[in-house]
Order: structure tokens, then sequence, then C-alpha cells
């Protein structure tokens, strides 16, 4: 079964006993087409990246580009491609995520940003660790608060999962947490990231791992926003922005317990 449609179907069961209303604004819109997106033809893209010192950036991934295989600039911060993808990203841990839209570049110098204050990701201090939501298991950590009430994990065979609700007027927000061998990648969807009017993500590492924050602003005013590593997120998809901040006050307090890459690697 397709990945997404087992999302949805969790996220179904999950979410009956408190109604459609929550049901609609979180769980994942159906994918669309991404052959909509991309260029009629592949365009040459090159450049440089570099820091906010001017010196150029080695190790800057590449990601979103409809290709196979991973992309990365070398020593130089350079980097050059063909790709019919209408826009890709540009990571590398500790640093502020840029996107780069193809269409109408074809040389381009990019500064990263560093992440304020330590570019790493918050662990859970002994204080907001025992603040946490209890039953869940992984490393992704939901502060306890009046505003938000936590569903018990569902095991899907390959998969744990819970939802997120979260008190807000006119509507029923949530999110899904997940972990698990057949959770899947962490980061946006492809189609998401293209068909985005603003992009905001930052990379972190987590003991050699990529973590990213990413949220999407789309042009019919839904916003989608994911926290995680591979085979571990915390995520809403498809929510109008102007509803979303109190999903956002949630997962901008989420923390990782510590040693994270450590219960990662079990």
């Amino acid at each position: 079964m397709d990945f997404s449609i087992r999302k949805f179907v969790l996220a179904l069961f999950v979410a009956a006993p408190f109604g459609t209303a929550g049901f609609s604004q979180s769980v994942d819109a159906p994918r669309q087409n991404s052959t909509i997106f991309l260029l009629s033809q592949p365009r040459h893209v090159e450049g440089q990246v570099v820091g906010e010192d001017g010196n150029p950036m080695a190790k800057v991934r590449l990601y979103h580009l409809n290709l196979t295989g991973v992309i990365v600039t070398g020593s130089d911060g350079r980097f050059a491609l063909d790709t019919s993808a209408p826009a890709f990203v540009l990571q590398r841990p500790g640093f502020e995520s840029v996107l780069v839209r193809t269409n109408d570049v074809s040389n381009v110098r990019v500064v990263l940003r560093k992440i304020p204050k330590s570019g790493a990701f918050p662990v859970c201090s002994p204080a907001n660790h025992s603040d946490r939501e209890p039953g869940w298991s992984g490393i992704f950590q939901v502060p306890r608060t009046p505003a938000a009430k936590v569903s018990r994990e569902v095991l899907d065979v390959d998969f744990w999962s819970r939802t997120i609700h979260v008190k807000s007027k006119p509507t029923h927000l949530q999110a899904i947490q997940g972990r698990g061998p057949m959770w899947g990648g962490a980061q946006l969807e492809d189609e998401l990231v293209w068909g985005s009017v603003r992009y905001v993500e930052q990379a972190y590492d987590l003991g050699g791992q990529l973590l990213t924050d990413a949220k999407a602003w789309l042009p019919n005013g839904k916003c989608s926003r994911t926290i995680g590593v591979w085979q571990e997120s915390v995520s809403y998809s498809s929510v109008d922005c102007s509803l979303a901040e109190p999903l956002d006050h949630i997962l901008d307090r989420i923390c990782a317990i510590p040693g994270a890459s450590e219960h990662l690697s079990k």
C-alpha cells in the first residue's frame, strides 16, 4: 500500500472518536501529480554556496531535485546540475536552508545563514522532559499543555503513530506523530516544496542524521509543516495558514530526548 494512503487510513482510525472537523484539517491531503510542476525541459543550473563570511561552503546538500542520487557542493562551494524540478533546497546542518527556483535562474550565488543560538536542535532538559506528554517512546517529545490532547499510541504492523489534538476556534486542529521502520522520510513532499509560495526550513545534525524543520505556504492558503528525521516525525498537513498558529506553538516547543541519536541507531 502506498505510504501516503497508509498514513491517511491510520489517521482516520485514530481521529474518528474526535469527529471529522479535525480530520479535514490535519491528515495528509491527497498528493498532487508531481508532473504538473515539472518543467517541460530540463534546465541547467549552476552556482556557489557561501557562508555569511563569504567563504565557500562544502558538503551542502541539494534536495527536492527529482533526480536519483545525492548532489553536494565541493570544496569551492560550487554545484552544477540539469533538472526538470521547478525548485530545489540547499541544506546543511546548523544553517537555515534556502529554496532556489530553477525557472528563472541559471547561475546563482546563495548565502547560508547560521541558525540562531547554538544551531542545534533543542534537547529535552530534565525539567521539560518530565513535563512532556506521556506514552510515547520515540525521540521527539511533545510538551504537556492544556491546549493539547494527545491520543494513545497505535501500532500498525511496522510503525507507531498517535494524534496531537489542539484546541482552537473556529475549527479542530491536529498533528500526527509517527515512528518506525516504514514511517519513511521526514521531509515535506516534493510537490509541497515546488508548489509553495513561501518555504522556510532549518536543518540540524542529530548524531550524524539530518533533522529538518520545514514549513510550506501554498497558493490555496494552506500550510504544511514537518519536524523529523528518517523514520520519525511530527507534522501537520493542509491546515489553513491563518489558523495554524496553535499547532506551530506546539511544534516550536518539541525537543529530542537526550541520546536521541543512539536511540535511532537501535
